[in-house]
């Protein structure tokens, strides 16, 4: 069986060599084949293409657009992120840039056998702070037989699908990752053209 060969990207060269030093535990499946600044990682990926780029950071928020662009250079490789933040909307946001799994606290062995899981069987795997929202978006379903109206615009579908499923306005700005301003703009003018007072005869009908 082919040696997976990995890039490790990290914010600081600590954290990028102690993942180094669990992933070279398994010669036998895993190359490492660098360690690199995050910040650098644009510069020089594009000439590895590996099969996976693990990535940990401190601060994930602020390099979300750089992960979307790791996924131009390498279309075919998978993005695996590594936190301890238990903040499932950054994960959520990684996962729109692009980010194919997610690692939460796990032991050194258990990070060997995802990362290899992960590769060979095309397994997605997040944390278990994530699985609230997954449940609330499989929920949904259940509306999907209720006509949505051919005159909203697609943003409105979508809001107007949320709003079948009696999200507040806070939820559908998190869900869909605009402000809660934006969030009433749309859900006024859903309500206008559908000729529906309220959200709550809305959701009624």
């Amino acid at each position: 069986m082919a040696v997976i060969s990995v890039v490790i990207a990290s914010d600081t060269g600590h954290q990028g060599e102690a993942i180094k030093k669990i992933i070279d535990k398994a010669p036998d499946v895993f190359k490492v084949l660098d360690v690199i600044l995050f910040e650098k990682i644009l510069e020089v990926v594009g000439d590895y293409q590996p099969e996976i780029i693990v990535c940990t950071l401190r601060e994930w928020e602020e390099n979300i657009d750089v992960l979307s662009e790791i996924k131009n250079v390498c279309p075919q490789t998978l993005v695996v992120m590594i936190t301890e933040k238990e903040d499932p909307e950054v994960v959520l946001h990684a996962l729109k840039a692009g980010v194919d799994s997610c690692l939460g606290s796990i032991t050194p062995g258990y990070i060997l056998r995802s990362l290899e899981m992960i590769c060979r069987s095309g397994i997605m795997i997040f944390p278990r702070m994530l699985k609230p929202r997954i449940q609330r978006i499989a929920d949904l379903s259940e509306y999907a037989s209720k006509r949505i109206p051919e005159e909203l615009t697609g943003r409105e579908r979508e809001i107007y699908s949320l709003l079948l499923k009696r999200y507040s306005n806070k939820e559908i700005s998190q869900q869909l990752f605009i402000s809660e301003s934006t969030v009433k703009v749309h859900v006024r003018n859903i309500l206008q053209k559908i000729g529906t007072k309220s959200r709550v005869s809305l959701i009624d009908n």
